[in-house]
């Protein structure tokens, strides 16, 4: 996930994902939860979706409206992300 502009912050493997119906959720890990509550992102603020690859790791990034960061997920679980935005997006289920 990126942070401020121009200042790229990590959260690998410190942040539990949950792809639902109502949108993408968040959810820190605990000992990071005191400054940064869990947050669900509902699927229509998220207004666009890029695949990008480098090497063996793939991934899909994630535009938020109002938010200057982009979220990246890597992975299969970057493939269910996207599936279930487009899902959305269509409104007919993912093949």
């Amino acid at each position: 996930m990126g942070g401020s502009p121009g200042f790229p912050v990590s959260y690998n493997n410190c942040v539990t994902i949950g792809v639902t119906d109502a949108g993408l959720y968040l959810a820190p890990f605990l000992l990071f939860r005191f400054l940064h509550p869990p947050l669900l992102i509902p699927w229509r603020d998220i207004t666009g979706c890029q695949e990008g690859r480098f090497l063996w790791s793939q991934w899909s990034e994630f535009e938020v409206r109002g938010a200057e960061a982009r979220i990246r997920v890597r992975g299969s679980l970057g493939d269910v992300v996207r599936s279930k935005w487009r899902e959305q997006q269509t409104g007919a289920p993912a093949a």
